[in-house]
């Protein structure tokens, strides 16, 4: 009886900064307990509204925990840290990390072994019954590295049993061996998550991290420039922003395309040409997005309306000159032909030509239309 008379009120001293309201609703929980609870019009509210219980967990420094918010009344929102106030910055955060639009989280305990629990909703008229479970976090899976060859695409899959970082998000370990400081484009692409690369050197067991990128392919893929170290060494580490993001992915290490300029096609005024976005056309080496380049001859001074029609993705137009391999942009179009179409007015040059640029928003493959006639008068 003394312990718990104990328990008690340390974790309501350890909310009293949080203010009265809060101290007088937060409840102890224990590992292995499951406790219900309801949101009311009564309970402690957010800054945006949104209603919240919170709980209080004490247990060892460095302990894993696995905190789960179920309710079959609301799109639960669960809080895990040292104190979960807005600007707390140890917090982590999950909406739908459990089954459906409940949520579930992974927490490392720091050196006093105890957090604050928030057990809230995404919205803020959201009311009713939910429960709050904590237990023991599955053990963490140790890291079997693979060899990826560098100019070849190897696949992988994120999924419960991959190994988990720091912040609980599931991983794949990569090495790679090549020449002294070789520079190489690592990509990361996947239809069924948010890819993340993570590159880096290993000391021992231990994953040095040196950079990352998350979205810089195309969509949700990632595309990393990379430099081997001086004995030609590397390690990736295949991951997801997302903690319960799961699924298959390809990855693959590359040399660098030397630099080339774009392959260009004509196109006369009053004409339609049907051309198509996919691994025959130019490749953008900033983004691995692929483009198609026209030029239109005509009369000094011409002005022209061009229409970029496609059902296969989102169109965009860019008109302009190249110096050497640079782009260098005059005036572009999204959807200014109806739809997600593009349309451009342009003038052509003293010498009575231009470049035209065809891409698609995000990264996207397949047929289009281009046509190319006299803007009209005063337009």
């Amino acid at each position: 009886m003394h312990r718990n008379r104990f328990y008690l009120a340390t974790a309501i001293a350890a909310v009293l900064a949080t203010g009265t309201a809060q101290a007088q609703s937060v409840t102890p929980i224990r590992s292995g307990q499951t406790l219900e609870g309801r949101l009311t019009q009564n309970s402690p509210k957010e800054s945006d509204g949104s209603a919240y219980a919170l709980y209080h967990y004490r247990g060892r420094a460095g302990e894993r925990i696995q905190v789960e918010m179920r309710s079959n009344e609301f799109d639960t929102y669960l809080t895990v840290g040292s104190s979960t106030n807005e600007e707390c910055d140890d917090c982590r955060r999950n909406d739908d990390g459990g089954e459906g639009t409940n949520s579930r989280l992974r927490y490392t305990l720091p050196d006093n072994g105890q957090v604050q629990i928030r057990a809230g909703a995404i919205s803020d008229d959201a009311r009713g019954r939910f429960s709050l479970q904590v237990s023991p976090a599955p053990a963490v899976v140790p890291a079997r590295p693979q060899p990826l060859e560098i100019g070849s695409e190897a696949s992988g899959v994120l999924n419960s049993s991959s190994p988990v970082s720091d912040n609980d998000t599931p991983y794949q370990l990569w090495t790679l061996q090549g020449a002294p400081n070789q520079t190489l484009i690592v990509r990361m692409k996947s239809d069924e998550l948010d890819s993340m690369l993570q590159y880096g050197q290993l000391n021992g067991s231990n994953f040095v991290q040196q950079s990352e990128d998350d979205d810089g392919g195309q969509g949700l893929n990632s595309r990393l420039r990379i430099t081997l170290d001086g004995q030609g060494r590397g390690a990736i580490r295949a991951t997801t922003p997302m903690e319960e993001n799961s699924g298959r992915y390809t990855i693959s290490a590359m040399v660098p395309r030397p630099p080339s300029p774009p392959r260009v096609t004509d196109v006369d005024v009053g004409s339609s040409v049907r051309g198509k976005l996919d691994n025959s056309a130019n490749i953008d080496p900033d983004d691995d997005s692929l483009f198609t380049v026209y030029r239109i001859k005509g009369r000094a001074g011409q002005r022209l309306r061009v229409q970029l029609d496609s059902d296969d993705f989102d169109a965009v137009l860019r008109w302009g000159v190249f110096n050497g391999n640079e782009f260098i942009l005059d005036s572009e179009d999204d959807d200014g032909g109806g739809g997600t179409n593009s349309r451009l007015t342009v003038t052509l040059d003293s010498a009575g030509q231009g470049r035209l640029v065809v891409k698609s928003l995000d990264g996207s493959e397949g047929g289009y239309t281009l046509s190319v006639t006299n803007a009209p008068s005063g337009r």
